[in-house]
């Protein structure tokens, strides 16, 4: 389709910039022989000398740095938007509500553009968002803009008869508020709503990136794009980032979203409806200013009612809030003491415990009777226990390992008395009270040469 074409026939409309706003973004210089012939500019090597420079500005984290472009990757209705409000906020009050850590605790100075949702839904998230962290205008400060594309569109980049144009008015535009505002961090989310060209083509895309790159180091400002993952998209890469290699090029930080899959949700025992609540960012998918971390960080959906109701919908709204989520730990609850009676349950016993969860005699039936789980029958399978049992099997194998990890519990073989067939049992390492977890794991045989044989 003629972009070019289109703009022409558009009825007037102050929203948009008029056609001519459009600069031709050809990088492509012409050695053609013909009156049109692009010449290229006066071009000088700057030498360079030794110096120290200034520190990186970062403002966020290490996600977010001044005169950068940052991407967050994501699929649809995981909350994603949610996220970056949350962040708003957080830089605007100076208060570390997630993950990251503000430069600057008197707070920062963020523009918040949305092109999809109408002022009042953006309003909606943001009040919930308060409610939830008790965040007032005073904490605030004035530092937070909120603008909706439906109201005010940008459109910095569309496609033209001669290629990608630019549209030099809006960049300078931006700039100049930006500027005046003093914004440190300004946010598009999302993307896609901020041009009119081709996702796939990567010149074309080069071109947005450019222009959204000038208007970061023309205004001294952040900038984050948030972005959506193609319909393949796992959530583990920067790769997963939907339409040309431009995007995931062009930004120098990136994170990547994920939902959490049913199969995680059910190793930790959570019911079905609250995994759909919870979801992961792969932090520093793409670092090329800092380390890559590769970790993840977990948030979850928060329901807030922001009792809003009126005689028409006297229920009101209830609006998805992020807020950080850490997954249960295996250990909470449990002291030195718990391993000192697990310790000596397994040296009461006239066999060693098995070491296989398969086995009839696994050690962790041994464990989870001392400290009162409840991990079903020996010889259950998967189909036949609740998920409160599977939960506390996962629980109970997850600080097995750790034990044996730090000593406190060793490995060793034995012969079967049944059909003399070598197997792994568990013993009793260091004893509890010794600082475990500082010991360096042990031989198997290192208590014990050779095979125990059971009597």
């Amino acid at each position: 389709m003629n972009m070019r074409g289109d703009f022409d026939d558009m009825p007037p409309d102050d929203r948009f910039a008029p056609p001519e706003a459009y600069e031709a973004d050809d990088r492509r210089l012409d050695t053609g022989k013909n009156d049109n012939t692009r010449h290229a500019p006066a071009i000088a090597a700057s030498q360079w000398q030794r110096t120290v420079p200034l520190p990186r500005q970062w403002l966020y984290g290490h996600h977010l740095q001044r005169k950068m472009l940052t991407g967050t990757v994501s699929p649809g209705g995981i909350g994603k938007s949610s996220l970056t409000l949350v962040d708003a906020l957080s830089m605007a009050c100076g208060r570390r509500l997630l993950r990251h850590w503000v430069h600057r605790p008197k707070g920062l100075r963020v523009w918040y553009w949305c092109g999809e949702d109408p002022i009042d839904e953006i309003s909606r998230r943001l009040e919930a968002a308060c409610i939830h962290y008790d965040i007032a205008d005073q904490d605030i400060g004035g530092r937070l803009f909120v603008d909706s594309g439906r109201d005010q569109p940008i459109k910095i980049a569309a496609q033209g008869e001669r290629g990608v144009m630019v549209a030099r008015p809006v960049v300078d535009a931006l700039v100049a508020q930006m500027k005046e505002r003093e914004i440190d961090v300004f946010y598009v989310d999302p993307f896609i709503t901020c041009h009119d060209v081709p996702e796939n083509d990567n010149q074309a895309m080069n071109a947005v990136i450019d222009a959204w790159r000038d208007v970061a180091n023309q205004a001294n400002a952040a900038i984050e794009l948030i972005h959506h993952t193609n319909k393949a998209g796992g959530g583990d890469s920067i790769n997963d980032a939907r339409g040309a290699s431009a995007f995931r090029d062009g930004i120098r930080a990136g994170r990547v979203l994920a939902p959490m899959a049913l199969e995680e949700g059910a190793q930790l025992g959570l019911d079905p409806a609250e995994v759909t609540r919870i979801f992961r960012s792969m932090d520093g998918a793409k670092a090329n200013m800092s380390l890559r971390s590769g970790a993840s960080s977990w948030f979850r959906m928060e329901s807030v009612r922001l009792e809003n109701g009126t005689d028409e919908y006297p229920d009101g709204d209830s609006i998805g809030v992020c807020t950080a989520w850490t997954p249960p730990n295996a250990f909470e609850g449990i002291t030195l003491n718990d391993l000192a009676r697990v310790q000596s349950a397994i040296e009461a016993r006239e066999t060693p415990p098995a070491e296989k969860s398969t086995n009839y005699d696994w050690v962790g039936y041994v464990v989870a009777e001392v400290l009162g789980f409840d991990v079903g029958e020996p010889g259950s399978t998967q189909k036949n226990r609740t998920s409160d049992q599977a939960r506390d099997r996962r629980r109970v194998s997850e600080m097995i390992a750790t034990w044996q990890r730090s000593d406190a519990l060793r490995t060793e073989p034995m012969l079967s008395k049944r059909d003399g067939r070598e197997y792994r049992v568990i013993v009793v390492g260091e004893p509890a009270g010794a600082d475990v977890a500082q010991m360096q794991p042990q031989s198997p045989h290192s208590s014990a040469e050779g095979v125990r044989s059971a009597e």
